[in-house]
């Protein structure tokens, strides 16, 4: 019994740590997205206003 019940004990909060290790990087990598869409959408603005203050009209 205790054979059985060592693997469930031990991987248990192995596999939560995983679990939740696997989440926290998703979370991480979609917010790091979102302010690199973010940057990219502000550095295009910021570009088309300089082009249209060189070209005059």
């Amino acid at each position: 019994m205790i054979a059985f019940a060592l693997p469930t004990v031990v991987g248990a909060p192995l596999g939560v740590l995983a679990f939740g290790i696997i989440v926290a990087l998703l979370i991480i990598f979609g917010l790091g997205a979102r302010l690199v869409d973010r940057y990219n959408d502000a550095s295009k603005q910021i570009r088309r206003k300089l082009c249209q203050k060189r070209r005059p009209g």
